[in-house]
């Protein structure tokens, strides 16, 4: 999270300068979340679904959050892949 803390003032023209794109998705089936790899986040490793907002995330709020973020604070949120956020790149690691 110290990324974001740290380049809040860099982040432009975002909807939510609190929350972060992970690369995540369940665009395919409702609540079967893939990475841009294909792969369930289940089996990658993470999967810190917020508590807080709503009751719970994942929530699919209006039936049209389908996109998977970092929320500042902690956990994780789904959101409207229509909305502008900061986002996480992923790059191989070249030693």
């Amino acid at each position: 999270m110290d990324m974001l803390n740290e380049g809040a003032s860099k982040i432009r023209d975002a909807a939510n300068k609190e929350q972060a794109l992970l690369g995540i998705h369940d665009m395919f089936q409702e609540g079967e979340w893939l990475t841009v790899f294909g792969q369930s986040i289940y089996i990658t490793g993470y999967s810190n679904w917020s508590p807080i907002f709503f009751g719970g995330q994942p929530d699919n709020y209006l039936g049209n959050q389908n996109c998977g973020s970092l929320i500042k604070s902690g956990g994780m949120d789904d959101v409207n892949c229509r909305e502008k956020f900061a986002f996480f790149c992923e790059a191989p690691l070249i030693c």
